[in-house]
């Protein structure tokens, strides 16, 4: 993967997804688009909420992903985006992408629909994690499963602002670890 394709496909995810997500809620509801961003707390609040639960889910994916165990699947994450050597507003801009436009796909139009299980399987899924011939991705999968139904629940308990918040928080710590660890040259980055 090269950044310019990284790039495309955080663009992409960020256009498309959200597209999807609005004809989605425009033709077969709950409520419209700018309805489900409008639910919920004060978006201050969805947005201190969110950094919360993206900061604890962020670190949390993080020690498990370096444990000996999920070895495998750590160099395979710090081998796709290490050599990418993202600076800082890279981090944030690609997070931002994926955050906006997969909530707004899967929290805000899928979930209403499939339920927070069947949803959080499915997009864990698309995501490549659950992999039967990698019981290491698979056991990393299982962990996002969890991780993704507690966003699931976030979003009908506080609001929409609130998971992409979470989400987008989550990929910075980890897009930023996976490329201090190669930066590094270490296995493990440890938390500071």
């Amino acid at each position: 993967m090269t950044k310019r394709s990284l790039f495309v496909l955080a663009f992409g995810s960020l256009l498309v997804f959200t597209l999807l997500g609005w004809i989605i809620l425009g033709y077969f509801g709950p409520v419209s688009l700018g309805s489900m961003l409008a639910q919920g707390l004060q978006p201050g609040m969805q947005l201190l909420i969110g950094l919360a639960l993206g900061t604890l889910i962020g670190f949390l994916a993080w020690s498990i992903v370096t444990l000996p165990f999920l070895r495998n699947t750590r160099r395979f994450f710090v081998d796709i985006i290490g050599p990418l050597e993202l600076t800082w507003i890279e981090v944030i801009i690609i997070s931002c992408c994926a955050g906006i436009g997969e909530e707004i796909l899967f929290r805000g139009a899928i979930q209403p629909h499939l339920g927070i299980i069947w949803t959080s399987i499915l997009f864990v899924a698309l995501h490549g994690y659950i992999n039967p011939f990698n019981l290491s991705m698979t056991a990393y999968g299982i962990f996002m499963v969890l991780a993704i139904c507690f966003l699931g629940w976030a979003a009908l308990r506080y609001g929409l602002i609130t998971v992409i918040v979470a989400h987008t928080v989550i990929d910075v710590i980890l897009l930023y670890l996976l490329t201090k660890s190669y930066s590094t040259g270490t296995e493990d980055v440890p938390l500071e």
